[in-house]
């Protein structure tokens, strides 16, 4: 009874994801929603909307892939039964966010795709900036390898928030990074990353991790 419930749960809320990202024109694999849908993630969204068009302005558009990630992110989070267990405390996870935060930016600043990789959950997501989606180590380990031949360096994140999921959670963070323009020239790029943090058996991971970038003002 309480399976088919959690199935039937999955299934409405994964449709309710689709029409979001449909919505606000965000490119999703149908497939990856459908694995990542719980029923409580709707309330949870709407919840983290409501908080950030109360935070600072930023572009509509961009405001409305943010929250498409944050949905994404809390449909991720709590799949595979997470939400059903036993919770962690905020400031375990605010810990492990920060934690988390400085090996990204210093595995980045070696130009370390292996460390890069290693940050993540063996069956970790990235949503890339561009819109694809990168899952898995050895997939992640060949983006990296290809954003550090590029010349993007100086990356840095700072966790402004967290919120517990079961036995992990997700956390909102601002971040910079310096890319390469057209001419080769270093620019500043800044945004905001949603990520859904896992407490593995080999340790903390980031199980998905969806960058948005700020509007150019230029």
């Amino acid at each position: 009874m309480i399976q088919s419930r959690i199935q039937a749960g999955r299934a409405n809320s994964a449709i309710a994801a689709r029409r979001l990202t449909r919505n606000h024109n965000i490119e999703t694999n149908e497939d990856e929603l459908e694995r990542a849908s719980a029923p409580s993630c709707i309330g949870i969204s709407r919840m983290f909307a409501q908080d950030h068009y109360r935070s600072e302005p930023m572009g509509r558009r961009t405001m409305k892939k943010l929250n498409a990630i944050a949905l994404f992110a809390v449909l991720f989070g709590i799949s595979n039964g997470s939400a059903l267990a036993a919770g962690v405390a905020e400031t375990e996870l605010m810990r492990a966010a920060t934690e988390l935060g400085h090996q990204y930016d210093s595995n980045y600043a070696a130009k370390d795709p292996d460390g890069m990789a290693s940050v993540y959950a063996a069956d970790g997501v990235l949503i890339s900036p561009a819109g694809p989606i990168v899952r898995g180590r050895a997939a992640l380990r060949d983006y990296y390898v290809k954003r550090f031949a590029s010349g993007a360096r100086g990356h840095a994140i700072k966790v402004l928030e967290v919120h517990v999921q079961g036995d992990g959670g997700y956390g909102i963070n601002s971040f910079s990074v310096n890319v390469p323009g057209p001419d080769g020239s270093l620019h500043e790029e800044h945004g905001t990353i949603v990520a859904v943090y896992r407490h593995d058996p080999d340790g903390w991971h980031m199980g998905l991790v969806g960058p948005s970038l700020a509007p150019n003002k230029n």
